[in-house]
């Protein structure tokens, strides 16, 4: 509302009409009754989102297949800004809707604390998305002081700006100038730029995730987990499970699963993955180039669970080399589709994708930024990777809690320092503000 004061009737609208069908849906016995109000809720939040973030992109979409045949129309363009957060919690009340229909939840009987639900401010814009039975009880519980909660809060809320602000922020200058002048940069600087980037939105986005969390946390409400170690992933599939977490449930309980039980689509797995994967690449963006890197990931994710089920080698699990190897494969699998996605355009990725095999260093090379910038660089991604292996066995938090006093306060200290010197503080937004 402090951005778009008219904004705030939309979320009102969205809330209302949720509030009110789950009501319905809980009070009706009727098999067909029940089925037209919740059809009649998604198709609403589905509506409102659709007109928001993707009727130009439609539009320009029909435009073009009409000039492949030569047939030449006008279509509206409509000067539209996307609503912050309406994709989050969109799928919120959706699934709030679901599950009152499904009977795993009651609806809620106090407006004001369904509305919280929607709007809890802390992971409204960006995430975590949080099911409502788990985050309506604790908006009505008395949260009473704890130390431990409130300091490991803040403790997670600095680990997070500090992802965001030092690691991924001063990773974009690189990554920007590479990806806004395609046409420009070769080789082995396009490698590292991809590399970079798939640091920078993890950084980016999993920083506003512990913001969010550790927010919450001080408020006394315990948000789920959005990413788990996700660069230490042994296999495509691991790497889903851990990456943006609480999304990939949703489109798991929502999508996934509900199109299982379609007759006719039961025994065609790889076709529900590819439906799924193409829709979660949609909802990041109205552009093709979230649909082609939902494709990619999904046929990436098919060939290993194809190349897996014909290779029972007890030897995957426990050989330390060849852990390493699908490691490597994994990270080198995410990293090529990430470039996809932080592509302008399938133009521009193509360009990306023909230099990056060309090695004529006169224009460009790896150190355009300057050599002291990119070791800084290069030391900042190597913490988070050790701090992720820290993570496969140990909380952040909790690891740096249980070290002595000195220890605790040399790495405060250091960060702080390290905060104040190296952090880009030109107010860069969020990546997935834009979603």
């Amino acid at each position: 509302m402090a951005w778009k004061p008219e904004f705030i009737f939309l979320i009102t609208v969205s809330t209302a009409v949720d509030f009110i069908i789950a009501k319905k849906i809980y009070k009706t016995s009727k098999k067909k009754k029940r089925k037209l109000l919740l059809s009649a809720g998604i198709i609403f939040n589905l509506s409102l989102l659709a007109a928001f973030k993707y009727l130009n992109f439609f539009s320009q979409s029909i435009k073009d297949t009409f000039d492949l045949f030569n047939i030449f129309i006008n279509v509206p363009i409509f000067n539209i800004l996307l609503p912050v957060g309406i994709s989050f919690y969109t799928f919120q009340t959706i699934s709030y809707s679901i599950d009152v229909y499904r009977k795993n939840i009651k609806p809620e009987n106090n407006f004001i604390t369904f509305a919280l639900f929607v709007s809890f401010f802390p992971q409204l814009v960006a995430g975590p998305i949080e099911r409502a039975g788990k985050l309506i009880p604790q908006l009505s519980l008395n949260a009473k002081f704890e130390y431990k909660r409130i300091s490991s809060g803040l403790k997670l809320m600095f680990w997070g700006f500090f992802k965001k602000i030092v690691i991924a922020d001063n990773i974009s200058n690189y990554v920007d100038s590479v990806f806004s002048h395609s046409e420009y940069f070769k080789g082995l600087t396009i490698i590292v730029a991809m590399i970079f980037f798939t640091f920078q939105i993890y950084c980016d986005f999993s920083g506003y995730s512990d913001i969010a969390i550790g927010a919450s946390r001080i408020m006394g409400v315990n948000l789920s987990l959005n990413f788990r170690h996700p660069f230490i992933s042994k296999s495509i599939r691991e790497f889903w499970r851990n990456w943006h977490i609480t999304l990939h449930k949703i489109i798991n309980l929502y999508l996934y699963r509900p199109l299982f039980n379609i007759p006719k689509l039961k025994t065609h797995t790889y076709f529900i993955i590819l439906i799924t994967f193409i829709f979660s690449g949609l909802w990041h963006g109205a552009n093709f180039t979230f649909i082609v890197w939902g494709m990619y990931s999904a046929i990436m994710l098919i060939l290993e669970y194809i190349l897996l089920k014909k290779i029972k080698n007890k030897n995957l699990e426990n050989n330390k080399k060849i852990i390493s190897i699908r490691v490597l494969y994994t990270f080198v699998s995410v990293v090529f589709g990430f470039m996809i996605f932080r592509a302008d355009s399938m133009a521009e990725f193509y360009t990306l994708f023909i230099n990056i095999f060309n090695t004529d260093y006169q224009i460009a090379n790896v150190w355009f930024i300057g050599k002291i910038k990119f070791v800084i660089i290069i030391i900042l991604i190597s913490l988070v990777t050790y701090v992720q292996i820290i993570e496969t066995k140990h909380d952040f938090i909790e690891f740096i809690s249980r070290k002595t006093i000195f220890v605790r306060y040399f790495i405060y200290y250091i960060s702080l320092l390290v905060f104040i010197l190296y952090g880009n503080f030109g107010l860069e937004e969020f990546m997935y503000f834009r979603f």
